[in-house]
């Protein structure tokens, strides 16, 4: 195994051991510092590990790691798939077999954001992934082992080498390899589930039969293939249900390097109808702040409302879209610090009972004994007011 190989189907960044994915046989010319050792076998930490009862001419440890491989891991990919071995399987440009890496992504029946594309080689029965090249990690030569991925829309530009011998025999020249005997997976199915006919979604030519073969002609290398572009098809519930594909072929020299474009486009089908947002009302919400006598108006950000509806394909009458803008107070009052006068409260008190009998809403209940001493004191006091008059 390569211990620095931490991204499946991508190249790693100073890995110099992730050479297929990189598809440089050696990495040492493009990143320094390659002390990176290609392991064969399981890899765990070594300090989990304080013996091994295996034989040791099938244990590696480094200074990290300790690998053990096992002892009847002795087969090649040729044992591995003995019907390969009479399968051109190098005329279709976009089959890769990488065992079940290619595959560990779908975790689900659908594709999601960012699941590779499965693929399927029809003459062989042979699972892939759909490949978009991209340019190499340290070159603008075409690498080409990068995965399409679901929902990402992109175009890629890399450079292909011609030669005389390359210009009818390297498939990536040919427009047929591009679709030929290839069908991409309406969902992802597991290595050990048979794929059916009704789950292959065939690449089909978006000109009739296609285009013609590459060929050499005085020096000339004709009908080379300078841009790719996919068009996938899918479903709101991660389904691909169409792939078309469309080439645009140049006549160049045969010993030159080709600037190559490749494209990979995905569209919402519109067979169960689409949903289309047909207004959007955006609401701007403020509120003020500060004291009561000097507020202070603010924005404290926007509410977007969208109203969708779902429309048949193709649409035969204009689709009206509307949008409106909205101000929304969003401004909490305070209460007055007593609240809501009461109708019961009577203010103010009475002068003569002093509080006595009316306190702010509440009632105060005295004995006669109480009421009569009361009204001695009040009688009192307007006797002695009298005589200080007079």
């Amino acid at each position: 195994m390569c211990l620095c190989d931490l991204t499946p189907d991508f190249c790693d960044i100073g890995c110099c051991c992730d050479n297929v994915d990189c598809d440089i046989p050696d990495l040492s010319s493009v990143f320094s510092g390659c002390l990176d050792e290609v392991i064969y076998g399981e890899c765990i930490e070594s300090w989990l590990i304080f013996r091994v009862n295996v034989d040791p001419s099938c244990v590696t440890v480094t200074n990290k790691f300790v690998c053990i491989r096992p002892e009847e891991d002795n087969t090649t990919v040729s044992q591995i798939l003995p019907a390969l071995a009479n399968t051109p399987l190098d005329s279709s440009y976009h089959f890769s077999w990488k065992g079940s890496a290619t595959y560990s992504t779908h975790t689900k029946d659908f594709y999601r954001v960012d699941d590779t594309i499965m693929s399927h080689f029809n003459s062989s029965s042979i699972r892939g992934v759909l490949r978009q090249p991209s340019p190499g990690a340290a070159t603008s030569s075409c690498v080409d082992r990068n995965p399409a991925r679901f929902l990402r829309s992109i175009s890629l530009s890399c450079t292909r080498t011609l030669t005389p011998q390359s210009c009818a025999t390297d498939p990536s020249l040919n427009a047929q390899s591009y679709f030929t005997d290839i069908s991409l997976l309406k969902v992802p199915v597991r290595e050990s589930i048979q794929i059916l006919p009704d789950n292959l979604i065939p690449v089909t030519p978006a000109v009739g039969p296609g285009w013609p073969k590459p060929r050499e002609q005085n020096g000339s290398c004709l009908n080379v293939v300078s841009k790719v572009d996919y068009l996938i098809w899918y479903t709101i519930i991660g389904e691909i249900v169409m792939a078309t594909v469309n080439m645009v072929l140049v006549d160049t020299d045969s010993d030159t390097n080709l600037l190559q474009k490749h494209t990979v486009r995905f569209q919402e089908s519109c067979e169960s109808g689409c949903l289309l947002p047909h207004s959007l009302s955006v609401q701007v919400l403020w509120a003020q702040t500060g004291l009561l006598a000097f507020p202070q108006n603010y924005i404290l950000g926007a509410k977007y409302l969208f109203h969708c509806q779902r429309v048949k394909c193709p649409l035969v009458s204009p689709f009206a879209v509307t949008t409106e803008v909205m101000f929304v107070d969003t401004t909490v009052y305070s209460e007055p610090p007593r609240g809501t006068p009461q109708p019961k409260w009577k203010f103010p008190f009475d002068f003569f009972s002093r509080g006595t009998g009316e306190l702010d809403g509440q009632t105060v209940t005295t004995n006669s004994s109480d009421l009569k001493k009361v009204t001695w004191d009040i009688m009192l006091v307007a006797l002695l007011l009298l005589g200080w008059f007079h």
